[in-house]
C-alpha cells in the first residue's frame, strides 16, 4: 500500500496554522527548532480496510458522531460498520437490484438508500431494519438527499424525475420532471430551502424545496456531472466530472475554479467540515485532497486496487472514508489538524501525536484572518527555506 505525502503547499498550510499565533520568532532557525518535525511524518495514512461486500462499494456515509459507517453496494445490500473496529454490525437486505446511494439523517437515527430497483428505502439504524419503502419512481433512482431537519427526502432518477418525500409519513409530496438529460445527483443546501439536481448533459439546476419550483441554472459544464455537494455555509457547490472538479458560486451561478489532476474521471467528492478541503474519488484508483481557496492539490491517497466511487469525511474531521470497486472501504487519517476544525479532537484516535507543539495553548485563526491581519507573517512563512 503506497502513500503520497502532502505536497509543499499542504505542508506550508500546516506550518502557517501552527505558527501564526506565536509569530514572534526572530529567524528561520527558531521556527524550525520550535515547530518543525520530520516532514516524512506529515501525511494522511490508510489505517483501516473494511471487507465484507460481495460487490463494488458505490457509496458511503458516516453517522453524526463519527462512530459508524454505512456502505452501499452492487451486491444489493447496505452494511453498518463500527468505525473503530471495522466490525460489520449489520447487513441490510431488501433491495432487489444494485444500490446507488445512501445517506444518514442528521440526527443519526435513519439511513436512506437509493437503488436501481426504482425505489428508496428508509432504515432504522438502531435495529438495522427497513421502516418504509418508497417505490414510485419510474426509473433507476440515482441519488437521494435528506433535508437538514430530517423531514424530507429528495430523490432523482435517470428518467429525469425529481421527487420530494415526507420522510416519516413515507408519502410523496411532489413530483416533477426536470428539463435535463439523465439526472445523476442531487444535494440540499444547509438551510434546507434549496436543492440542486445534476445531469449527464452537464447542467445543474437549483430548486425551491417547499414549492418544488425552479430557481435558476448554474453556468453549464461542458461534460457530464457525476456528483455534487454543497459547502456548509451554502455559498458554493462542488461538482465532479470525467475531467475533474468544478467549484460553483451559488450567488452568481458561475464556475469559480476547475480542479484537474486525476488521470481518470472523478466519481465522487466530499468536503471537510471547515470547507477548507475537498476530497475527490476517482477511477484512477486514488483520492486527492484539494485546497478550496487556492485550487491546488495538496495530497494524493493511494491504496485501492480498483476504481474509487465515493468518499465521505467524518463530521468531526478526524478521518476520510472511501468506497471502491475493489469491494472494500478504507479509512484514512491525517496526523495533522485541518484548520478551523472546532470539533476535531485534540489527539488522534490511532495513537499518533499531533504535530503541533501544544494545541491547547492557542486557538487557530481562520484563513481569512491570515490574509487580513497577518499578511506580512504569512509571506515570510511561505518562504521558509526548509519547506522549499
Amino acid at each position: 500500500m503506497s502513500l503520497e505525502l502532502l505536497f509543499q503547499s499542504g505542508q506550508r498550510m500546516y506550518y502557517k496554522d501552527a505558527i501564526i499565533e506565536v509569530a514572534d520568532f526572530q529567524n528561520t532557525e527558531q521556527v524550525l527548532a520550535d515547530f518543525c518535525v520530520d516532514t516524512d511524518a506529515i501525511a494522511v495514512n490508510c489505517v483501516s480496510t473494511f471487507r465484507g461486500h460481495k460487490g463494488s462499494v458505490v457509496a458511503c456515509a458516516i453517522t453524526p458522531d463519527s462512530s459508524l459507517l454505512v456502505s452501499a453496494s452492487t451486491d444489493k445490500t447496505l452494511k453498518l460498520w463500527n468505525a473503530e473496529s471495522t466490525q460489520i454490525l449489520a447487513t441490510m437486505t431488501g433491495h432487489t437490484d444494485r444500490l446507488n446511494s445512501c445517506e444518514v439523517t442528521r440526527d443519526g437515527r435513519f439511513i436512506v438508500s437509493a437503488s436501481n430497483d426504482k425505489s428508496l428505502r428508509l432504515w432504522d439504524i438502531a435495529t438495522a431494519s427497513c421502516i418504509t419503502t418508497f417505490p414510485e419512481h419510474e426509473g433507476t433512482v440515482k441519488d437521494c438527499a435528506v433535508t437538514p431537519d430530517g423531514r424530507k427526502i429528495i430523490s432523482v432518477s435517470n428518467f429525469n424525475t425529481v421527487k420530494i418525500w415526507d420522510l416519516m409519513a413515507g408519502e410523496c409530496i411532489s413530483t416533477f420532471r426536470a428539463p435535463q438529460d439523465y439526472l445523476t445527483a442531487c444535494t440540499v443546501t444547509p438551510d434546507g430551502e434549496t436543492f440542486a439536481t445534476a445531469s449527464k448533459d452537464g447542467s445543474m439546476k437549483l430548486w425551491n424545496v417547499q414549492k418544488a419550483s425552479y430557481i435558476t441554472t448554474l453556468a453549464k459544464d461542458f461534460e457530464t456531472i457525476l456528483d455534487c455537494t454543497v459547502t456548509s455555509d451554502g455559498s458554493r457547490i462542488v461538482s465532479t466530472s470525467p475531467h475533474g472538479l468544478r467549484l460553483w458560486n451559488l450567488s452568481t451561478g458561475e464556475c469559480e475554479a476547475s480542479l484537474e489532476g486525476h488521470l481518470e474521471g472523478v466519481q465522487g467528492c466530499a468536503l471537510t467540515p471547515d470547507n477548507s478541503t475537498v476530497i475527490s474519488a476517482s477511477l484512477d484508483y486514488s483520492l486527492k485532497m484539494w485546497d478550496m481557496e487556492s485550487g491546488e492539490c495538496i495530497g494524493t491517497l493511494k491504496g485501492h486496487d480498483d476504481d474509487v466511487n465515493a468518499c465521505a469525511v467524518a463530521p468531526d474531521g478526524s478521518f476520510i472514508v472511501s468506497a471502491s470497486d475493489d469491494r472494500t472501504l478504507k479509512m484514512w487519517k491525517p496526523n495533522f489538524q485541518w484548520p478551523c476544525l472546532s470539533s476535531c479532537s485534540e489527539e488522534s484516535d490511532d495513537g499518533l501525536e499531533a504535530i503541533a507543539p501544544d494545541w491547547e495553548a492557542f486557538e487557530i485563526p481562520s484563513s481569512k484572518d491570515w490574509n487580513d491581519e497577518l499578511s506580512g507573517y504569512y509571506e515570510n512563512i511561505v518562504d521558509i527555506p526548509a519547506l522549499a
